[in-house]
């Protein structure tokens, strides 16, 4: 068993929660996780050392760090810790390489009004909303998505690059770009997270959650 310290941008704290599970239930690894502010306490100066002079003993004690890279996103501070993980021979484990090299990527179906589609089709969106229901939740970074256009039967896929969950559209609104997630120019000054309600209530919003599911250039399907 491989044991490895998990090294990336607390943005993706939730993301590297689950990757961690991940990687222990289905990868044969040992990890060493970063320790999560969930609460966004303040930290003191002498908090912060220690929590570096933790984080970087991990490195040496594992066998690999695991580079949490979501959208290509690296900062400083992960790339200084890869850094110090190479002079001391550790193994470098990219997730965006890892994850699509360790499994055969699930296939999940999709049905989409003629606009949407379009959208993703040329593009444009690049971001589809859904509820987070067990439906999605089986749904990884790697997987590929078939979207089907209900009016046609046009088809084209895409895979799924990262997932970003939230607890309520409301919230998804304030931080995704919503440019990216099927609003134009034209009617971005409209944009409502009520909008999502005519597809998924605001009961099943606060017992599922939500999700943006964040797709790699589309391809079309040929019969």
């Amino acid at each position: 068993m491989k044991t490895v310290t998990i090294c990336g941008s607390m943005k993706f704290q939730k993301e590297m929660q689950k990757i961690a599970f991940d990687l222990e239930a289905g990868h044969n690894m040992s990890v060493l996780q970063c320790v999560y502010n969930i609460d966004n306490a303040d930290i003191s100066e002498i908090q912060r050392e220690a929590l570096s002079k933790a984080h970087y003993r991990k490195i040496e004690i594992s066998d690999a760090v695991y580079v949490v890279d979501i959208g290509g996103y690296i900062g400083k501070s992960v790339s200084e810790e890869i850094q110090f993980a190479k002079m001391r021979g550790k193994e470098i484990i990219l997730h965006s390489e890892y994850i699509l090299l360790s499994k055969e990527p699930a296939e999940h179906q999709m049905n989409l009004y003629s606009e949407p589609f379009e959208m993703i089709k040329s593009g444009r969106k690049t971001i589809e909303l859904r509820l987070w229901d067990e439906k999605r939740q089986k749904i990884r970074i790697g997987d590929i998505i078939v979207f089907t256009n209900i009016a046609g039967g046009e088809k084209l896929q895409a895979a799924v690059v990262n997932l970003h969950r939230f607890s309520s559209f409301e919230e998804l609104y304030r931080s995704l770009p919503l440019l990216k997630c099927g609003y134009t120019e034209d009617n971005i000054g409209m944009a409502n997270a009520l909008d999502m309600e005519k597809y998924y209530s605001t009961d099943k919003q606060k017992k599922y959650g939500v999700v943006g599911i964040e797709l790699s250039s589309p391809k079309q399907i040929k019969d």
